[in-house]
């Protein structure tokens, strides 16, 4: 029952992305709250699209609370803008989220 809810929102949040389009970065301010719900949601896209990582799909989005927790603070603004749910990971965020991932629980 889990699985399909999660399935459902990840599926909801992708087909909301496509219906937006895209926005220029340097048209919008994001707020502290908003880049760290971004980097939440790219991790969890990440633990799901990872087969090596299907038992940690059950505890994603807390688990990607905590990563985001503990790298928000080392990556700059514009690394964390970048990042979108609708792409991997790339770059300084992945590195960081991937080295966090270990440290916030199974």
């Amino acid at each position: 029952m889990m699985m399909r809810m999660v399935c459902g929102v990840a599926a909801a949040l992708v087909f909301a992305s496509s219906m937006i389009g895209p926005v220029a970065a340097q048209d919008v301010v994001l707020d502290t709250d908003t880049l760290k719900r971004q980097l939440t949601d790219a991790c969890v896209v990440e633990i799901w699209r990872r087969p090596e990582m299907t038992e940690a799909r059950d505890t994603a989005v807390r688990r990607c609370q905590c990563v985001t927790n503990k790298v928000f603070k080392d990556l700059k603004p514009e690394e964390v803008a970048s990042v979108s749910y609708t792409r991997p990971l790339v770059g300084p965020a992945r590195n960081a989220v991937l080295a966090a991932l270990p440290t916030c629980g199974a």
